[in-house]
């Protein structure tokens, strides 16, 4: 039923997708709604065989978490992931429950999203939807729940394209106990459930409470409740569930958010589900990362743009900043930071280094001239200054903060540093992509300028800074004839003003300047299979499975047709040789969901066509097949081949999909397999 992508011996690489094609009337391996008597809606039936379980838990505490009597979540966080981060904090947003699960349902920080208090005044849903809402767009087939004990969960948060939004008017029972429900008697793809009483009880008894305490404790056996009814499912052996919990803010000791304490501060991500290491503890993820990894195990193609900030867990990759966290100091000069508290570093990570002969001397230690540091340390400087808006870094960053510096006596002079990476090659390249991420905050004279420097040469401005920044720089240069190497600085004046971090440092040379060159496009499209190939053509495909619409009678009368699209095929050929390839497909018969008998694959079609080519390539698309004609797609089929010569690089394949049936097909739900090979 679910498709694969593996790879054969040789040049052979081959994608299996898989067709589910509905009838009227079709089978269902759950009821579509609770149990009869019950109030809650119905709910349609899911279809995919990855499924995700996002829980969140109203201001719960990370440590209250870890030191509670909270069973069922630690198991989760001892089978998975867990990764415990912190939120911003004003000027950027408040900690509180608008801005915190408006974050965590649309992938993106306040400042894209828009809501900054618990009003939504200014919520831009409209360009950022919560990623329920995305997997509707993307899937309209797919069963979507949302179950949220604080009313704007469901009424404002998560938009009405959602299959089946339920309020629970501050009850966590209810919430539970629906939950449960839908899981145990219905089949939704996408779950998520919102519990509130860990805020209540940090806001009546305070987060060291014994109130709280008990609180965490419910909280925990209302997730076990909910866990016990997915696992019981009857086909949950063949399913592929990912389960994400997390909180939208934490509480003061004697209770209320809002604020910039740490307490206030905390949140995190515990992600439990295949692939996904046991007992391993992160400090890159992120509250924006939950919407791309639901999105992603759902199979949906995230486009970039869309602008998300979160990234899928799996594909959150260190850079090479985070390899000194085991090397991080305490305090020397600050006093705000709390001693214990190991955050900063001036030793540069390998190939990277500081320049600071422009320095003045004195000044805070931990300050003078770049340093490397994590959230944890660095907020907790000053507060109020803007640094907890930091929130694109991740785990350990680069940052110039000529106010903290200034807060101790110095010898005259300006702050003035240069950071500066290692040289990247880039011999024979045309172009160079520069991205990182950057955060500068003014409050007084100050500069911040990017250089680069090809071969060892004089530095070239490339990028400079002088109001407010906190984004994901993307920066395209020309590579100057001959050159081989490219270096980037990054220099940063400031006179007591506010600072500069940058993180993620990425420059990837590409294009070529050779005649008859042809390097793979570089791009940003996430897939979600991937063919690991030890040969050098490989393709991969951008989903496993397409659900075609329901068959309607033609304008004849005279037989049932349907369509849609085949997921896009990517392949690369990287062979020096260039000597062309050849992508085909072929679908095996239909059958229903037992395996029953169901009807010829020659009832398939298509129209292949190139949705992208490279530079220098010859790409073709193959003919068009209409169902039934000469065999239909149960015959291999090309989908597109490119010339001897002209292949070299990555081009893009897809086909409109067409369906006919006779008026007689027994209703059901069927499924074929579509095996496409590139040779």
């Amino acid at each position: 039923m679910y498709g694969s992508i593996r790879a054969r011996r040789g040049l052979a690489a081959t994608a299996v997708a898989a067709f589910a094609v509905p009838l009227a009337l079709a089978g269902a391996a759950f009821a579509a709604s609770p149990a009869a008597g019950d109030s809650t809606p119905p709910l349609p039936n899911g279809t995919k065989k990855a499924k995700t379980l996002v829980i969140g838990i109203d201001g719960l505490r990370f440590d209250k978490l870890q030191s509670g009597d909270a069973p069922n979540l630690k198991a989760l966080m001892a089978g998975g992931v867990s990764a415990p981060s912190n939120l911003y904090a004003q000027p950027f947003a408040p900690t509180v429950s608008g801005p915190g699960w408006s974050t965590i349902a649309t992938g993106v920080w306040p400042d894209k999203h828009g809501v900054h208090d618990n009003t939504f005044a200014g919520s831009r849903y409209d360009k950022y939807p919560d990623f329920a809402t995305r997997l509707e767009t993307a899937d309209p087939t797919a069963s979507t729940l949302v179950v949220g004990a604080w009313e704007p969960i469901a009424s404002t948060i998560f938009s009405p394209k959602v299959d089946v939004r339920v309020p629970t008017g501050e009850n966590d029972d209810v919430a539970a106990d629906t939950t449960a429900r839908y899981l145990s008697t219905g089949n939704p793809d996408t779950a998520f459930m919102h519990l509130d009483a860990v805020d209540g009880a940090g806001h009546n008894n305070g987060g060291t409470s014994p109130e709280y305490a008990k609180a965490v404790k419910d909280a925990d056996t209302r997730v076990g409740k909910v866990l016990d009814a997915l696992r019981a499912r009857p086909t949950y052996a063949q399913e592929d569930w990912l389960v994400l919990v997390t909180a939208d803010h934490g509480h003061t000791d004697s209770g209320g958010h809002g604020g910039a304490t740490p307490q206030e501060r905390q949140t995190f991500v515990i992600a439990n589900g295949a692939g996904l290491p046991a007992g391993t503890v992160r400090h890159d993820v992120r509250l924006v990362d939950i919407a791309p990894t639901v999105l992603k195990h759902e199979g949906v193609r995230i486009d970039p743009a869309w602008g998300l900030d979160g990234q899928p867990i799996d594909e959150i990759k260190p850079d090479a900043f985070d390899t000194l966290r085991p090397t991080l100091s305490e305090r020397v000069d600050e006093t705000g930071i709390p001693a214990g508290v190991k955050g900063f570093t001036h030793t540069a990570p390998d190939g990277w280094s500081i320049d600071n002969s422009a320095m003045p001397t004195g000044g805070m230690t931990e300050w003078r001239g770049w340093s490397f540091a994590t959230d944890e340390f660095f907020t907790r400087a000053e507060g109020g200054q803007a640094r907890e808006g930091n929130v694109r870094s991740r785990n350990v960053f680069a940052v110039a903060d000529s106010d903290e510096w200034d807060d101790k006596a110095h010898a005259a002079g300006q702050f003035d540093s240069t950071l500066v990476s290692p040289a990247h090659p880039v011999q024979g390249k045309a172009k160079v992509d520069l991205s990182y991420v950057t955060d500068y905050q003014v409050d007084g004279p100050q500069t911040g300028d990017v250089y680069v420097s090809w071969d060892g040469g004089e530095p070239k401005l490339v990028k400079s800074y002088r109001a407010d920044t906190n984004q994901v720089e993307r920066l395209t240069l020309d590579v100057p004839a001959d050159a081989k190497t490219a270096q980037v600085r990054f220099r940063y004046t400031g006179t007591n003003s506010r600072f500069w971090a940058v993180d993620q440092v990425t420059l990837t040379a590409s294009g070529s300047t050779t005649p008859g060159g042809g390097d793979p496009l570089s791009g940003s499209q996430i897939i979600t299979t991937t063919v690991k190939s030890t040969g050098a053509l490989t393709m991969t495909a951008a989903g496993g499975t397409v659900t075609l619409p329901a068959p309607e009678l033609t304008a004849s009368g005279d037989r049932l047709a349907t369509s849609g699209a085949l997921n896009t095929v990517q392949v690369t050929d990287l062979r020096a040789a260039d000597p062309g390839w050849n992508v085909s497909g072929q679908v095996t018969d239909f059958t229903t969901a037992q395996g029953g008998t169901g009807f010829d694959g020659s009832a398939l079609g298509w129209t292949p066509k190139v949705v992208k080519a490279g530079d220098g390539q010859q790409v073709t698309a193959g003919t068009p097949i209409a169902p039934a004609a000469d065999g239909g797609v149960k015959t291999t089929r090309t989908l597109g081949r490119a010339e001897a010569g002209h292949g070299r690089g990555t081009a893009v394949l897809g086909a409109d999909l067409s369906l006919n049936l006779p008026t007689t097909t027994a209703p059901g739900t069927y499924s074929a397999t579509l095996t496409v090979t590139a040779i």
